[in-house]
C-alpha cells in the first residue's frame, strides 16, 4: 500500500477526518491533536475543506477561528468563508448565531452578503441549505430572530460610519426623510440637501437659472404643450422641450446644451418632500439607488436639490412601447434587472412611462446592457412613482425606514 504523509490537523483529540485515496479506492484518516504549529494546519484544512471534506464532531469555537483565518489570512469574503466551513445544519447554524452575536463579525458577514443587491437571493438560497430552511434566523418577519437583531446593529454602525448620502443609497431606498436630512447636515454642516453632482454642462452658475427659468412654465394638474423660448447663460446656449406628464405638480423638461441631453424635472418647492407620495425626492432615492446600483432598467440619475425640488436625468431616447401593457406583472417580466434589485413596478397607466431597451437609447459599446439586450425587449423605466421594495435579509428597521409610498398600493 502506497504510503501518504499528512500534517497534523488542529481540533478535537480523537476526532477523525477522512477522506477517500482515488488511486488506491481506500479510506485514510490522520489523528487530529493540538500539539502542532497552526498555520501549516489551517492550510491544509483550507484545501480539505474547499474539496468537500467534512469534519465530524464540529467544534464551534475552532470553527469561528477557521472562518476568521479564512477572512484575514486567506482574504476570503465573508459569506464566502462560512460557505467553506462544512459540517450537518445543525453545527452550521449555531456556528451562523455565534457569528451574529458578535458585532465585528456580523457587521463584516451582513455587510458582504448585502453589498450585490443582484446576488444576494442566490446567497439566501444557499445559506438556507446550509443550515436548514427552518432556521429561525431565516424568519424575516420576527424582529427578535438572531438575524434582524444583528441587522439592526449592523444599521446603527452604517448610518454612523456612512461618509455620504450615496453610501447610504446604495444599501436600499427606503430611508426615513430625517434621517437623510441629519446624516446629510452631520457629514456637510448646513441643511442644502443634495445627492450626486450636477452634469458639468449645467453647471458653473448656470443650473440654478435654469431652473428658475424652467419654474416659470410649470402647470398644475392636467398639462398642455409649451414652447419654451432657448436661454443663453453666459456662454451656455440652452434649448428646452416641454413633457406634458400626469396630473400632479411634477414638471418635465429636456434640457439640449453643447451637444448633450437631459431631463430636468421640477416641482414646487413647498411640497418637498423624501416620503410623500408623487413627490420627486421619493423617486431619487429610488432612482439613486438603481443608478448606483448601475440598473439598467431605471433612466439614470445624475443630480437631486431638495431646496429646489429639481433633479437631472439622463435623457433616454423615445422608443414607445407600441402595444398594450395589461399588468404590472407583465412590465416586471420585462425589467429584470429591476426586479432583481429589490423594486416592483404596478404602474400600466401610461407608456410614456418605460420605453423600449434598446441599442439607440444607450449608445454603442456600453457592455453593461448587452445581456439586456441580448435577452429580448426588455423596458427602462422613466419615472418610478409606482414602486415598492423588497429584498430578503434587508429588513426595515423602524429606526431608520419606512415602505416606499406606492400610490397604487398593489405589488405583483
Amino acid at each position: 500500500m502506497q504510503n501518504l504523509t499528512f500534517p497534523v490537523l488542529r481540533g478535537t483529540p480523537g476526532v477523525v477526518c477522512t477522506r477517500k485515496n482515488e488511486k488506491l479506492n481506500k479510506n485514510i484518516t490522520a489523528p487530529i491533536n493540538n500539539s502542532q504549529n497552526l498555520l501549516p494546519q489551517k492550510v491544509f484544512a483550507k484545501h480539505l475543506q474547499a474539496s468537500g471534506i467534512s469534519f465530524k464532531g464540529l467544534n464551534i469555537p475552532r470553527a469561528i477561528e477557521d472562518y476568521k483565518w479564512f477572512i484575514n489570512a486567506d482574504r476570503t469574503p465573508p459569506f464566502d468563508a462560512f460557505m467553506k466551513i462544512i459540517a450537518d445544519p445543525k453545527s452550521m447554524e449555531a456556528v451562523f448565531k455565534t457569528i451574529l452575536k458578535d458585532d465585528d463579525l456580523s457587521y463584516q458577514l451582513i455587510g458582504d452578503l448585502t453589498h450585490n443587491p443582484r446576488t444576494l437571493d442566490s446567497n439566501c438560497r444557499l445559506l438556507a441549505e446550509k443550515i436548514g430552511p427552518s432556521s429561525d434566523s431565516l424568519m424575516m418577519f420576527s424582529p427578535t430572530s438572531d438575524y434582524n437583531v444583528a441587522f439592526t446593529k449592523f444599521m446603527d454602525r452604517k448610518v454612523s460610519e456612512s461618509r455620504s448620502i450615496e453610501a447610504l443609497l446604495k444599501l436600499r431606498p427606503d430611508w426615513k426623510e430625517e434621517v437623510l436630512l441629519d446624516k446629510f447636515k452631520q457629514l456637510r454642516g448646513h441643511d442644502r440637501f443634495e445627492i450626486g453632482n450636477i452634469p458639468k454642462e449645467v453647471h458653473d452658475g448656470a443650473f440654478e437659472v435654469v431652473i428658475d427659468y424652467l419654474k416659470s412654465f410649470s402647470q398644475r394638474g392636467f398639462k398642455s404643450e409649451t414652447k419654451i423660448p432657448e436661454l443663453q447663460v453666459g456662454n451656455k446656449l440652452f434649448n428646452f422641450e416641454f413633457f406634458t406628464e400626469g396630473k400632479t405638480d411634477k414638471n418635465v423638461f429636456g434640457v439640449y446644451t453643447q451637444g448633450k441631453k437631459f431631463v430636468i424635472k421640477t416641482a414646487d418647492e413647498k411640497n418637498k418632500s423624501l416620503n410623500n407620495p408623487f413627490s420627486l425626492g421619493v423617486l431619487a432615492l429610488i432612482d439613486n439607488y438603481s443608478t448606483l446600483n448601475r440598473c439598467r432598467n431605471s433612466a439614470p440619475i445624475y443630480y437631486y436639490n431638495h431646496n429646489l425640488n429639481s433633479s437631472v436625468y439622463k435623457f433616454i431616447e423615445h422608443n414607445q412601447v407600441n402595444y398594450k401593457i395589461s399588468s404590472g406583472y407583465e412590465v416586471n417580466l420585462k425589467m429584470p434587472d429591476f426586479k432583481q434589485l429589490g423594486l416592483s413596478y404596478n404602474d400600466t397607466l401610461g407608456s410614456d412611462n418605460y420605453f423600449v431597451l434598446e441599442k439607440n437609447i444607450i449608445g454603442e459599446g456600453n457592455d453593461f446592457y448587452d445581456e439586456g439586450l441580448s435577452l429580448g425587449k426588455e423596458f427602462m423605466s422613466v419615472d418610478n412613482d409606482h414602486v415598492t421594495y423588497y429584498k430578503q435579509f434587508v429588513p426595515k428597521v423602524e429606526n431608520y425606514n419606512r415602505e416606499l409610498p406606492n400610490a397604487m398600493n398593489n405589488t405583483f
